[in-house]
């Protein structure tokens, strides 16, 4: 017996013990490869991914195998086996690669890149190529190769839903408007894209500071309009809700995200959620999560009842609703993407709310409340809501930093090196014409000093040439920006404010997340007041740490502020070394009181149906 055919005897029985280890049919499989046993060989590499899908080397050997007999069918002239060999093989690089891609993986793109270059009419590949490169905010690039998909196969949906993504990405809305529809007509199931063909506009109203609050809450008002008359005409008068009218009994409470992963939300719902009283909430989260992440397991093991609604529609939401017997239901997404609306459009509970994940009105009228506080939401924006706000005492939020190790604060950098650096890490979608005028006269009034702004949007050529244009209109040189692609680990992307003397927050649509983490690395956001939620956030988080004199009341002082702090090296020095401990002290960052506060509001909105 040669060695191989040993090795070969070994791993059989080894496999016969532990047949559920993926390694073991790995190495078996690459026995086979050397001794030229093709089938066999195919067949262990298949066995390993079955038991572990994410096991990349198995699909790397299985693409190898058959790249070796496609050059030997070449060989022996014959020619169409040794294309379908190579198509195989292009199978199993495509295969690695999404699983690559959804892990965020950088090697993903060598795999597509392969693939496609075995199987040049592989239409999936070229889309997958596409959309990795479109995650990345590889824009320019991406469209190439998804137009390509498109002309091997049209009737490829998921392509056009990545191309609207990427025309989208690149403020092209008219022609990501017929990509995504011409999705929908292939695959009419696709309830994202086509709450996407709605909820874009509307979100895309926040930003403009053209638009009022009035005439927002009338586009989100018809909206929601509309979809109760769609709703009323297809669907059922529900059935009353049976829940025990007991004012004070433990209550049933369900949070509905499409955010229960590595994204803001989640640093923001993760210390209610840690820190909610099992004695008064039983909290249920529906979790409309595709691809889950760490962070989705550090929620699902925070506590609560973990329920996986992708994949499921609005009507058998609802009634697992029903079954779990909610009391309250809150959505946390608001028209902000893959959310589910539509699970409220007919109410799943008998009283509704929504709460952080948007910063206007549903448009809704089956959400009863929206919950706030009282300097996002003064007096008088009931006007510009069809919920009814529900103010919590201190603040409407409540931030927790995920990351560890974390970076310590790091000295002022422009003691260092004399000129001050202004930045902002906000989306850039929020740095609309109004900001952009303010912060080139912010810069006009500081000599030298130089803006730092930080997006994946500067990963796209002409999306940076873009930002350069429109503030060269405003006399602001190249050499004066900084434009700086985004980091992937939170640590380095926190780090990036060592770099930052002075946040600048945008508006009419203010940072939230960014604020804060400005804030916690030792970072002042000079901010302006607005007329809107939206426009009102970065005053509210000042206030917490108590500095509302950087939340200023029109742009001419927003100006003055930031020119006077630029001015005051003391004041930064001191600000930086008391911020973090300023922030870490502050309701902002205070856990249990606000997940009291919470509870309390909920328990006031609770009795307020109880008496109805």
């Amino acid at each position: 017996m040669s060695a191989s055919a040993a090795d070969i005897d070994s791993l059989r029985r080894a496999i016969q013990q532990d047949g559920a280890n993926a390694d073991l049919y790995f190495r078996l499989g690459e026995c086979y490869r050397q001794a030229g046993d093709f089938r066999n060989a195919v067949h262990a590499f298949e066995q390993a991914i079955a038991i572990d899908p994410d096991h990349i080397a198995a699909y790397r050997s299985g693409a190898d195998a058959a790249i070796a007999e496609s050059k030997k069918a070449d060989a022996a002239g014959a020619g169409k086996v040794g294309r379908d060999l190579k198509k195989f093989a292009a199978m199993y690089l495509l295969a690695a690669g999404k699983r690559l891609h959804r892990q965020l993986l950088d090697p993903a793109e060598a795999f597509f890149t392969e693939a496609i270059a075995l199987d040049p009419k592989c239409a999936e590949a070229f889309w997958a190529l596409g959309a990795f490169l479109e995650s990345r905010g590889r824009l320019s690039e991406a469209e190439r190769p998804l137009r390509r998909a498109i002309t091997i196969d049209p009737k490829l949906p998921h392509a056009y839903v990545s191309l609207g993504n990427m025309l989208q990405s690149l403020g092209r809305f008219d022609e990501m408007d017929v990509a995504y529809r011409k999705a929908l007509a292939l695959d009419p199931t696709l309830r994202h894209v086509r709450e996407s063909l709605v909820t874009i506009p509307l979100m895309n109203m926040l930003y403009d500071s053209a638009a009022t609050p009035a005439a927002i809450h009338a586009k989100h008002r018809d909206w929601g309009n509309s979809v109760a008359t769609a709703i009323i005409t297809k669907t059922k008068a529900a059935p009353a809700f049976v829940n025990t009218r007991d004012t004070d009994r433990r209550l049933r409470i369900a949070y509905l995200s499409p955010d229960f992963r590595y994204h803001a939300v989640s640093f923001f719902f993760a210390p209610l959620l840690a820190n909610h009283d099992p004695q008064a909430v039983e909290v249920f989260c529906y979790a409309e999560v595709g691809n889950p992440d760490p962070v989705t397991d550090f929620l699902r093991n925070i506590g609560g009842v973990w329920r996986n609604t992708h994949g499921f529609d609005d009507d058998a939401v609802r009634a697992q609703m029903r079954a779990d017997q909610i009391d309250i239901a809150i959505d946390l997404a608001g028209h902000s993407g893959n959310n589910r609306l539509g699970v409220f459009a007919v109410k799943p509970a008998p009283v509704t709310a929504t709460w952080l994940g948007y910063p206007a009105t549903t448009g809704l009228s089956t959400i009863d409340w929206r919950i706030t506080d009282a300097r996002a939401d003064p007096p008088g924006q009931e006007d510009f809501h069809t919920e009814k706000l529900l103010r919590l005492p201190d603040v409407f939020l409540c931030y927790m930093m995920f990351t560890t190790p974390m970076p310590d604060v790091a000295p002022v950098p422009s003691l260092a090196k004399g000129t001050i650096t202004f930045g902002s890490f906000n989306n850039p979608q929020k740095l609309s014409t109004m900001t952009i005028e303010a912060w080139a006269r912010i810069l006009d009034a500081v000599p030298n000093a130089r803006l730092m702004l930080k997006s994946v949007a500067f990963v796209e050529p002409t999306r940076r040439k873009n930002f350069l244009d429109r503030f060269a209109a405003h006399g602001v040189s190249a050499d004066r920006l900084i434009l700086r692609e985004p980091q992937r680990e939170m640590a380095a992307h926190l780090g990036s404010y060592a770099d930052v003397d002075i946040a600048l927050d945008p508006f009419p649509y203010n940072g939230t997340t960014t604020t804060c983490e400005a804030m916690w690395m030792g970072v002042p956001m000079i901010s302006l007041i607005g007329d809107r939620h939206s426009g009102r956030v970065g005053f509210d988080l000042l206030s917490q740490v108590g500095l509302e004199e950087f939340a200023l009341p029109n742009i001419d002082a927003y100006i003055q502020k930031a020119v006077e702090l630029a001015n005051d090296a003391a004041r930064l020095k001191d600000l930086r070394a008391t911020l973090r401990e300023r922030m870490r002290a502050s309701p902002l960052c205070d856990a249990p009181r606000f997940a009291r506060a919470f509870e309390t509001g909920l328990r006031d909105i609770w009795r307020e149906w109880c008496r109805s």
